[in-house]
């Protein structure tokens, strides 16, 4: 066998072909759920534990509930108990009913996948949660591939033009090197233009640390694109239902990106970014240790992961956008403007101790684990 050959035919094919093609690509999202146990009652935090240990309910007291308002959260294969859950769940904890529709874009989705419809429970209580009066719109996709979660992406975009679409939550994701250039492009650029419609899309930054289940560094797309709200994971101590100290989640998902640049609004931290986006922007209660109840398909469940974040930034988006009367687009640009300003600690827990995810460790202020922090809702969302 002539290995010179073979090696000289092998270097003439990869100046022919992107050299892309050869690397290992994921075209499959994962859904960033933790699952703790399954209890006999409730035995994670409630709405009302919530609501308070981030300052919401001051908000909700005065009106602000997210009436007026559409979240869209997007998942794949859905929950047939969906409805029934939500329903139980709202009785059970004195929330409002819920207004829930669900929409299928691409036909009525047969398959089951238990991780997605617990993802899909989660993600449609804890909206509802902390944005009770806000409507909720459920899309849902037959299959767990980025195409087919595109499709639901455009879907929910579009959903604007007929109701008042704020956010779209997205509590999945797979690690960016492994997921195609032309894939990062094309939600990109779907991700921009619910942005000029004054959509706010919301990402889970990740459950597995800093290096997401490759053998290097990488960040989860799409929480990694600059048009997206990235949400990274907390261990939230509440006290007397109050907050009582939070520190890291060492699964959090965060690191710099591979592919997409440094956004304008992250110039305020460039020394850290060093011309790549960061990821996350922010943070909120992830660990399962800490995690909240979830009722699904008719039993109690202690849920965590960065799972948890998306949906309810989502409800606190929903809330901002009730107080401005309009949705609000790319809030990072306003979040990193009054973060690195001298009243920081008035909008954010900064979280500055704790675990590595693996290799990033919290810092004062902005850090590649929990972004600008957690929220102090009542003081940072008029601001919004």
């Amino acid at each position: 066998m002539d290995y010179k050959k073979i090696l000289s035919l092998v270097i003439v094919i990869s100046l022919i072909v992107p050299f892309s093609i050869f690397l290992t690509v994921n075209e499959t999202a994962t859904p960033f759920v933790k699952v703790l146990a399954k209890t006999s009652s409730p035995s994670g935090y409630s709405p009302q534990q919530m609501q308070a240990a981030y300052n919401v309910d001051t908000l909700i007291k005065q009106g602000y509930d997210g009436s007026g308002t559409t979240i869209v959260i997007v998942d794949a294969y859905g929950s047939s108990s969906i409805t029934k859950d939500v329903n139980y769940f709202d009785s059970y904890f004195g929330l409002p009913q819920i207004n829930l529709n669900i929409y299928y874009p691409e036909g009525k989705v047969n398959a089951k996948n238990t991780g997605w419809a617990q993802e899909t429970t989660l993600d449609v209580e804890w909206a509802h949660s902390i944005a009770p009066g806000s409507i909720i719109d459920l899309v849902v996709v037959k299959s767990a591939s980025f195409s087919d979660l595109y499709a639901g992406l455009h879907y929910a975009v579009n959903l604007k033009n007929s109701t008042n679409v704020v956010a779209i939550s997205m509590s999945f994701g797979a690690a960016e090197s492994q997921t195609s250039t032309s894939t990062l492009s094309q939600w990109d650029s779907l991700l921009s233009t619910a942005i000029s419609y004054g959509i706010t899309p919301i990402a889970s930054s990740g459950d597995n640390g800093a290096y997401d289940g490759t053998s290097s560094l990488t960040v989860n797309f799409p929480a990694s694109d600059p048009n997206v709200l990235s949400v990274g994971g907390t261990t939230l101590n509440i006290t007397n239902n109050a907050w009582n100290g939070e520190t890291t989640w060492s699964d959090s998902g965060g690191g710099s990106s591979s592919y997409f640049a440094e956004p304008s609004y992250q110039k305020s931290v460039s020394l850290i970014t060093n011309g790549y986006r960061g990821v996350p922007d922010v943070a909120y209660d992830a660990n399962p240790n800490t995690g909240v109840s979830v009722y699904y398909s008719g039993s109690w469940y202690v849920f965590g992961g960065t799972s948890i974040g998306a949906p309810q930034w989502a409800g606190l988006i929903a809330i901002a956008s009730q107080i401005q009367g309009h949705g609000l687009g790319l809030v990072q640009s306003v979040i990193y403007s009054l973060a690195s300003g001298s009243s920081y600690s008035q909008y954010f827990h900064d979280i500055v101790s704790g675990p590595s995810n693996g290799y990033y460790n919290a810092e004062p202020g902005w850090d590649y684990v929990t972004g600008w922090g957690t929220p102090i809702a009542s003081a940072l969302l008029p601001k919004l």
